[in-house]
């Protein structure tokens, strides 16, 4: 049995309905392997981008159902773990990739707002007076309160619908 070294993450395709996953072993040169990564990590963006542009055509009750917040996460997380590792780190760095994402998006109050706020400048070549930057910044913060919020209510509904309000994961 030959040595073998592996780099990278590869993608758990469980997790993306209606693609198969193909499993094989070939050896990469390093320039190889770099363009292999940066094609991988083109296309997981390319889908975390779609997978943002489906959840505008959910309606509430299906986004509802399907929505995690930092409890469910966490329940997920437990779940992948005890499947595998590499499903486990698999999920953590799609999670990873989702919040980048998140966080480019033009709300204020996450860096995404903060790009919107200084392109705005750029085109209008006068700084924004810094009590008009801080009421964007409480309305985007009330934003994201809210989702946090609604996110983790959902998930402690679902659990106690469920008749466990505790996760398996963590039960002993």
């Amino acid at each position: 049995m030959k040595d073998t070294m592996l780099l990278g993450i590869g993608l758990g395709f469980q997790l993306l309905p209606g693609i198969v996953e193909k499993t094989y072993e070939e050896n990469y040169t390093l320039p190889k392997a770099l363009d292999r990564g940066m094609d991988k990590a083109l296309t997981m963006i390319t889908l975390s981008v779609t997978q943002f542009q489906l959840l505008s055509q959910l309606n509430f009750e299906t986004t509802r159902q399907n929505m995690a917040g930092p409890v469910g996460i966490i329940k997920h997380l437990g779940k992948s773990g005890s499947r595998s590792f590499r499903e486990f780190i698999n999920l953590v760095a799609l999670l990873s990739l989702f919040l980048g994402i998140f966080n480019l998006l033009p709300i204020p109050a996450v860096d995404g707002g903060h790009l919107v706020i200084t392109i705005y400048e750029m085109i209008r070549r006068k700084s924004v007076s810094p009590k008009i930057i801080q009421k964007i910044q409480m309305v985007g913060v009330f934003i994201i309160i809210s989702i946090a919020v609604l996110v983790t209510f959902n998930d402690v509904y679902n659990w106690t619908s469920s008749g466990s309000v505790i996760p398996k994961c963590v039960k002993q």
